[in-house]
Parts: C-alpha cells; structure tokens; sequence
C-alpha cells in the first residue's frame, strides 16, 4: 500500500526538510515526503518535518537538507543560483532529483544551475561502495543499484539511473541523474 500509518510517541530528533518551491511542477507527488518520513521515523526514531521553502530564502538555519524536484525544464534566477550555491558552500545538503526520469528537468538543472553555481567541479557517479550507496552505518541500507518505478526505467531507455554527487570536503549536493 501506497499509506504508511503514523508512528505514535515522540521522535528522539526531528530534522527539518526544505522541499524547495519554484515556478514550475516543484511538488509532482504530494504525499511522498510525508509518506517518506513516516517511514524515516519507523526505521530511526526521528522525525523529518517537510516545510515547503522558496529557494531564495534557502539556509541551512532554516534546514540542513532540501529537495529541489520537478517533472519538467525549469528556470532560475540568478538569486535562486545564488541561494543554492550558498546553502551547499554554508554545509547544507541538496538532493536534486527529476521527478519520474525527467530529461526536461535535469537538463534545465545541469545548464542553469550546475554550470553557473558549480561549474568549477562536475558531478560524478558515485560508486557503489560510498558510504550513501553501501548501507554502512546504523539504520543505513545498501541501495547500490536504485529501485525506480517501471515507467522511469522505460522512460531511461531501460539503463537504471546513475547516482551522482558533488563532493567538497563536508559540502555535498547530490542529485539523481543520469548521461
């Protein structure tokens, strides 16, 4: 079943999520975080509040990890570039992701956002033994080879996606891509 029942009794932590707001479709699946931390919470303890956040008033106070998702080409302004920019370089954590395989999406992110914001460092696959992908530590599951639903496999000419991420010293942006 697509619910997930809520987890009684308080969380031992609650973190923050900025699911970041933009002009285009940035809420594709509206109930997946909320799902998402339900689950989260099952598994850990702690609790993850989704708070819905325009990019330009991105900070890490505000959230120590944001999603920035679509299902087709956006456009951002050179303030949005700039607050993404900073909240990676200020230590926060971005997962980008294009929403059921979208091309349109993640061309838009590689040209407008990736080459203005992080050009000096391309994202690269991350291999299957990093630390995201092998399930080490506690409460961590190995997904070295991502499960996507079957229209996202048919619509990446049956390749599966390939993780990739930033890396900088502690600065991390992460996005679900593929080439």
């Amino acid at each position: 079943t697509l619910y997930v029942a809520d987890v009684p009794g308080a969380a031992t932590a609650t973190v923050p999520v900025a699911r970041l707001k933009h002009a285009a479709d940035w809420d594709p699946e509206p109930y997946a975080w909320e799902r998402q931390a339900r689950l989260f919470r099952r598994e850990t303890s702690i609790a993850l509040r989704p708070v819905a956040v325009e990019i330009e008033r991105l900070t890490t106070k505000l959230a120590p990890f944001a999603h920035l998702t679509g299902t087709g080409a956006i456009t951002l302004t050179d303030a949005q570039v700039n607050a993404l920019r900073n909240y990676v370089q200020s230590g926060g954590v971005l997962l980008i992701d294009p929403c059921g395989g979208s091309k349109p999406f993640n061309d838009s992110i590689r040209a407008q956002l990736l080459a203005k914001a992080f050009a000096d460092k391309p994202p690269a696959e991350i291999a299957t033994d990093h630390p995201l992908l092998a399930g080490r530590g506690d409460g961590l599951t190995q997904i070295a080879r991502p499960q996507v639903r079957p229209f996202v496999f048919r619509a990446l000419g049956q390749k599966f996606p390939k993780l990739q991420i930033l890396e900088s010293g502690d600065r991390r942006l992460v996005t679900f891509g593929y080439s």
